[in-house]
């Protein structure tokens, strides 16, 4: 009787004992589980709130921060109050909020679709010196990194041919999605002179750039949407320090779209909108708007890139572009294909204009009023000009025909007064060109 209590006692022992071991195997699970789950709950502490950022950002010449976040693996990863400053500690980019609206469950599995990636109320202040700026000092490094990346996935010896199997990997890799942008602020300070540009109330939608079959990203992303307006200060003015506001600013894309629209009904106004028609796939249309715009802020792109004259005055421009998707690659590297060509087609007014010598900040021409009609082809090794109009307060000039590109002036942008070996270009026996001058008013012109 003894042996078969015992046997009894032993087996239900090892009942009892194999279910406390599912027991556990089970609550270990669960925790496990419910560790995962609350791992988003990590984000109050900063070095697991701000390591993704500083990831993502590895290698710009400065840090970043965040004040919270917010993640939740079903949801959308937002992020608030974020700052980078430069290796100084100078603020130069502040957030109020950051949101991906794709969630950190999809990301692990789509590493390379960031969805829609949202900012709201950035601010933006650099100063802008001649041939570089604060925010190009800070992000150079990075930018040099990620090229480096990209460079190195493509990279095959002169003797190989290019192989498609890798170029369509490195396409399906690149990263696909869109930014958003809702009322951001850009300040740009010209060392120089102290003058200070507001770029204010700018709204976008820019799409992740699309890589050609050589692994060139495009130039312009086509669907791009950018306004905004531009206003002169003595002074800066943009407050960098965190805002710790709560307030978020629901401005949808279609509102984003629709202001491009309404920024043009204001003076200062400006709009940039980049699409792809329907009738051609090869090409992209770019439309350039603005209103009432002061051209004083060529001040900063003349101290960036070392031009020797400015524009001064108050100027309306609306412009289609047309471009063959060739010329998007490495601009503005002339490309391999000749017939590859821009067509433009638009209108400037302007109202006080003066062209001014940087150097010695003297006018050097003013024009009263101008009204521009203009329509061209331009190719690599030519310009075909089917319309040109210049009415002025000092005359009238119209033009037409084909004018020579010159190899030195192709690469150029500059600002400048051309000499008498600019006629060397009008050699076309197509080109026309008739003037009348008013004598009075152009002495004038000439301070």
């Amino acid at each position: 009787m003894d042996d078969v209590r015992n046997g009894q006692k032993d087996s239900l022992r090892s009942v009892l004992l194999r279910r406390w071991r599912w027991f556990t195997r089970v609550l270990k699970l669960a925790l496990v589980c419910f560790l995962i789950y609350q791992a988003p709950r990590l984000t109050r502490v900063a070095a697991v709130r701000d390591w993704p950022l500083q990831n993502i950002f590895e290698g710009i010449a400065g840090q970043i921060s965040s004040d919270s976040a917010a993640w939740d693996w079903f949801g959308p990863v937002v992020y608030r109050d974020l700052l980078i400053t430069t290796s100084d500690g100078e603020p130069l980019l502040a957030v109020d909020r950051l949101e991906v609206n794709r969630s950190p469950l999809s990301l692990v599995f789509q590493p390379h679709d960031v969805g829609r990636i949202r900012l709201e109320g950035a601010r933006l202040s650099t100063a802008v010196w001649n041939g570089g700026s604060t925010i190009e000092t800070v992000l150079e490094p990075w930018i040099k990194k990620i090229s480096q990346s990209n460079q190195q996935g493509l990279s095959k010896s002169p003797a190989e041919t290019p192989n498609p199997e890798t170029l369509s990997d490195h396409t399906t890799r690149h990263i696909t999605g869109s930014i958003e942008i809702a009322d951001a602020t850009i300040e740009l300070t010209d060392l120089r002179h102290g003058d200070v540009w507001l770029l204010n109330e700018i709204a976008a939608v820019i799409p992740f750039p699309k890589y050609a079959e050589n692994g060139e990203p495009s130039f312009l992303p086509s669907g791009t949407i950018c306004s905004g307006s531009i206003q002169h200060a003595e002074e800066p003015q943009l407050k960098m320090s965190k805002s710790s506001s709560q307030v978020e600013n629901r401005l949808a894309t279609a509102s984003i779209v629709n202001r491009a629209n309404s920024m043009l009904a204001r003076p200062g106004g400006w709009s940039v909108t980049v699409s792809e028609p329907e009738t051609d796939k090869e090409k992209y249309s770019l439309v350039v708007g603005t209103t009432r715009c002061p051209a004083g802020i060529s001040r900063i792109a003349a101290n960036r890139f070392g031009w020797s004259h400015l524009l001064q005055g108050i100027v309306d421009i609306r412009a289609d572009v047309v471009l063959d998707k060739a010329l998007q690659m490495k601009w503005p590297t002339p490309p391999a294909n000749k017939e590859a060509q821009v067509n433009i087609k638009g209108n400037m007014v302007g109202r006080d204009l003066s062209i001014v010598e940087v150097a010695t900040d003297q006018k050097e021409l003013v024009i009263e009023k101008l009204d521009m009609p203009f329509e061209a082809t331009l190719l690599p090794d030519k310009y075909i000009i089917q319309r040109f109009q210049a009415e002025t307060n000092v005359g009238y000039f119209e033009a037409s025909g084909t004018i020579k590109a010159t190899p030195d002036r192709r690469s150029k942008s500059d600002i400048v007064f051309p000499g008498w070996h600019v006629l060397e270009v009008f050699q076309g026996d197509d080109f026309e060109a008739h003037a009348s001058i008013e004598v009075a008013p152009l002495l004038n012109a000439f301070p």
